[in-house]
């Protein structure tokens, strides 16, 4: 069955979950929440998977390391000056792995609705939220967004709008995070703005 089929997520389920909790209580109480799967797509840090023979069926390991995307999500480790070993997430660069352009949002000259070219930065804005773990990822996954929006002639003021109203509407961190976010704004805008969105070292406070 293709695995873009509705019903894939419960099929997987059944024909793995019997596996996979055999394998929980084999590993011992908290080893097992550094394993994550969605349908055919398993995530594990460091904690051995159940055998292909277990399963029933062949599965190959695509990526090793300190670093791995998985559903979209750059999972990578990140050492700390105490020598601590922090795992943190943030938005895969899509653009960045492919030899190809890859276009993400629609541009603003096309026909497309006012609010609905708002609304593709603000899906992107709330994209980062949910899926940056720290600050220092979150501001790099959102100048990305900001500089794609560079790339594909979005107004500064329908940007600078957009940007005001997630922080109003969508921000779920405490306050003083929104007043860093507030003060480092501007300062990659406008560092945006003056490079037309080229690559380079963006501030981070």
């Amino acid at each position: 069955m293709p695995m873009g089929m509705p019903a894939a997520p419960q099929i997987a389920n059944l024909a793995c979950y019997p596996v996979e909790k055999a394998q929980a209580y084999r590993l011992g109480p908290g080893r097992s929440l550094a394993v994550c799967r969605y349908i055919d797509d398993i995530y594990s840090a460091g904690v051995p998977l159940p055998s292909q023979d277990a399963y029933g069926m062949e599965y190959k390991t695509t990526a090793k390391g300190s670093s791995v995307v998985y559903l979209g999500v750059r999972v990578y480790e990140k050492v700390r000056e105490d020598g601590t070993k922090v795992l943190h997430t943030t938005v895969h660069d899509r653009e960045g792995s492919y030899p190809h352009h890859i276009v993400r949002y629609p541009d603003h000259a096309t026909v497309a609705p006012r609010e609905q070219l708002g609304g593709v930065i603000m899906g992107r804005l709330v994209h980062c939220q949910e899926t940056c773990s720290h600050m220092e990822d979150f501001k790099e996954s959102v100048a990305t967004v900001f500089r794609n929006a560079i790339w594909r002639g979005y107004p500064k003021q329908m940007v600078e709008k957009v940007w005001r109203r997630f922080l109003f509407q969508r921000w779920h961190a405490v306050d003083i995070r929104v007043k860093e976010l507030r003060i480092w704004f501007p300062k990659v805008w406008a560092f945006l703005l003056r490079t037309d969105g080229k690559p380079g070292p963006e501030p981070t406070k």
